[in-house]
């Protein structure tokens, strides 16, 4: 597996099975849930077995298909199609056809989340990008991971959403006049990370509320987490990479 270019589906997905195969009293695999075209959506759990429960932090990746840096995708069948040729280069949605009159593909998952699903920084117009779906959870994508998550919502210690805009790590809420119960205690998670993103890689990101730093997303996966399952820290981070070593996590 080369890290140093972008990996087509196949090609990640072979990754995962070699993870897997390679390092079986760390890895495993699971199956939660199927994308609109039938492919199966898996996760990779990593964490020595145990008989004292623990806690586990989750990320998922690629919900959005054009941000191909990103690993263990969430949105398989915008990211296959985002590989066609350079006018699908810059595919976002998903790739479930449109209803009623409708004759455009697609649905911004990070937009398909019931929390405070369809109030701002949406359109309902389908062809658009930022299309938050005919109703919340429409996408078999946003309900396997919403009702996967909701399962295990007592063992979720952190959450966190990777994207590749830019060098940035948000937090909950993405409302203007509305902030997370504990965003002091976010903050200070989300500062000490950039600190030492800055002193190991010299890289410069930003922190804060996406209000603050990016736009305003009521309805995303990032309130979808925070409103609708309660987890300790939720982060939505837009890191270059990210690694995370834990003895206590699934």
């Amino acid at each position: 597996y080369d890290y140093t270019k972008y990996n087509t589906m196949d090609e990640i997905s072979a990754w995962m099975n070699q993870m897997e195969r390679e390092n079986p009293d760390v890895v495993s695999s699971m199956i939660y849930g199927q994308t609109y075209e039938n492919r199966n959506i898996a996760l990779l759990k990593i964490g020595l077995n145990s008989t004292t429960p623990k806690k586990a932090v989750w990320m998922d990746c690629g919900i959005h298909a054009r941000e191909w840096i990103v690993k263990l995708l969430l949105n398989m069948d915008g990211y296959i199609y985002s590989w066609i040729d350079n006018t699908t280069r810059l595919w976002r949605k998903s790739r479930s056809p449109g209803t009623g009159n409708c004759t455009c593909f697609g649905t911004d998952l990070n937009r398909n989340f019931y929390a405070n699903w369809g109030m701002v920084g949406i359109s309902r117009k389908c062809c658009l990008e930022i299309y938050n779906g005919p109703s919340a959870l429409s996408e078999q994508e946003a309900k396997a991971i919403t009702e996967f998550l909701g399962m295990h919502q007592n063992q979720l210690l952190c959450y966190l959403t990777i994207h590749s805009y830019g060098q940035l790590i948000l937090v909950p809420y993405g409302h203007p006049n509305i902030s997370a119960p504990n965003y002091d205690e976010l903050m200070e998670v989300g500062l000490a990370a950039v600190k030492a993103i800055e002193s190991v890689h010299g890289k410069s990101y930003k922190v804060g509320s996406s209000p603050d730093v990016l736009i305003c997303l009521k309805q995303c996966i990032l309130n979808f987490k925070s409103a609708a399952i309660t987890v300790t820290a939720t982060l939505w981070t837009t890191l270059t990479a990210l690694w995370i070593s834990s003895t206590n996590v699934i």
